[in-house]
């Protein structure tokens, strides 16, 4: 009896070491130092949808008209992504989120988004 409980505990031991590892996996790609374009899965962003979609509005096409280049993981100094305009009070918190570089109708639009894509704002 005591042999059959030695298995299940170390069973449920080894299950939850895995479990445990693979949630240390980012769910989204980040290339560690943030100075390169994160490519592949990460154009499924939340953030990069939502720069699609804002430069498919910007350029008057359809969302599928148009394609994320890149997408670099940036932390913005406030709230407003660093692009306060003159009348706008931001606050003042380190906000982790992405730079979208997004091709439409042969424009290059590039957007800074918070980490989900809540916040959108074009920078060029």
């Amino acid at each position: 009896m005591k042999a059959l409980i030695t298995i299940l505990v170390v069973g449920l031991i080894a299950l939850a070491a895995w479990w445990y590892l693979g949630q240390g996996t980012p769910a989204t790609p980040t290339n560690g130092d943030n100075s390169e374009p994160v490519n592949g899965p990460a154009m499924e962003l939340p953030a990069a949808s939502a720069a699609r979609t804002q430069a498919a509005a910007d350029a008057g096409v359809a969302y599928g008209d148009t394609e994320v280049i890149s997408a670099v993981e940036q932390e913005w100094p406030d709230a407003c992504l660093g692009l306060a305009g003159a009348d706008e009070m931001c606050a003042q918190v380190i906000t982790t989120g992405y730079e979208v570089v997004v091709s439409a109708s042969g424009e290059t639009y590039t957007y800074r988004t918070n980490f989900d894509g809540s916040v959108v704002r074009r920078a060029q």
